[in-house]
C-alpha cells in the first residue's frame, strides 16, 4: 500500500503503474491516527505522472504536436470508421506476414515433417501459439504509430490524430488501455464509438479509459512567399533612364501645345 498526497487534476496525465491507497472518500490521504473515525475506501489507484516531467523519458522522446488543442475539433465518427476500414485492410497484410514468418520458423525447428504430422493430427481450433503473436503484431501496429506519430496509416489518410489534451503525444500504457477498450467497444456493435453521441464531453469508450483525444487536424494552409524582385543589370537601368527622359519630354510637349 502507498500513501501519497493528493493532487488536483488540471493537467493532461499519463499512465505508469498501479497501486492500492487507502483514502477518505474525498480522496485526501490519511494524515494521523483522528482520520480513521472516518469511513475508509480501498482504491486501486493509478500512479499519474506529467508526460513533460517522466525522468525517463528524454527531451527527444517528449514530442508535443505543432497545433494548439483549443484550436482543434473532435474527430466525428465517419472519419474514425473510415480510418478503421483502412487500417483494417492494411492489418490483414500484417497477419498474413506474422503467419508466414511464424510458420518458417516454426518449420525450422521441428521440421517440416513434423510439421505436417502435426496438421494432419490437430482437429481443435488451430495454433494458440500463432495466435498470441497475430494478438501481439495487433497491438504492435496500433501502439507504434499512436506513440510515435498519434496516427496510424488510416488515420494519416482521414487527417485525424490521437493525442493528450494538452497536445503530447500518448505512451504505451494509453495505448493498451486504448486497445483493449477499443476492443471491448467492437464486441458490443461499436456502442463504446457511438457512445460519443451522447457524451457531454463527445468521448468514446477508448478516449476515456485512455485519458486521450482524437481531433481532427485541417490541412495546413500555404503561404505563398511574396515574389522578389529580380535585380536590375547596367543595362535595364539606362533603358529605364531613358523611357522616363522621353516619358517626361513627351509629357512637356503636350503641355506647351496646350498652352
Amino acid at each position: 500500500m502507498t500513501y501519497e498526497n493528493a493532487a488536483p487534476y488540471n493537467q493532461t496525465l499519463s499512465i505508469s503503474r498501479p497501486s492500492i491507497s487507502i483514502c477518505r472518500p474525498n480522496g485526501i490521504n490519511f494524515s494521523n491516527e483522528k482520520d480513521s473515525v472516518y469511513p475508509t475506501y480501498v482504491i486501486l489507484r493509478l500512479h499519474l505522472y506529467e508526460q513533460t516531467q517522466d525522468p525517463r523519458m528524454t527531451p527527444a522522446q517528449i514530442k508535443q504536436f505543432p497545433e494548439d488543442p483549443s484550436t482543434l475539433k473532435s474527430a466525428p465518427l465517419w472519419r474514425r470508421f473510415a480510418a478503421m476500414f483502412y487500417d483494417g485492410i492494411l492489418l490483414i497484410a500484417v497477419w498474413f506476414v506474422t503467419t508466414m514468418v511464424y510458420l518458417l520458423l516454426k518449420g525450422m525447428v521441428i521440421g517440416l515433417e513434423a510439421m505436417k504430422a502435426l496438421a494432419e493430427s490437430e482437429k481443435g481450433p488451430g495454433d494458440p501459439l500463432l495466435t498470441i503473436c497475430l494478438f501481439l503484431a495487433t497491438f504492435y501496429f496500433f501502439a507504434y504509430f499512436w506513440t510515435r506519430i498519434g496516427q496510424t496509416l488510416g488515420m494519416q489518410v482521414w487527417r485525424i490524430r490521437v493525442q493528450n489534451p494538452n497536445g503530447f503525444k500518448i505512451n504505451w500504457s494509453q495505448s493498451l488501455l486504448r486497445f483493449f477498450t477499443a476492443m471491448a467497444s467492437a464486441a458490443c456493435l461499436g456502442l463504446g464509438y457511438i457512445w460519443k453521441l451522447w457524451d457531454k464531453e463527445k468521448l468514446t469508450w477508448p478516449d476515456r479509459a485512455s485519458m486521450t483525444r482524437v481531433y481532427y487536424v485541417p490541412p495546413e494552409k500555404k503561404q505563398i512567399p511574396p515574389e522578389k524582385k529580380q535585380p536590375t543589370s547596367p543595362e535595364n537601368k539606362q533603358r529605364e533612364l531613358e523611357n522616363r527622359k522621353k516619358g517626361n519630354q513627351s509629357r512637356n510637349g503636350k503641355k506647351r501645345n496646350s498652352k
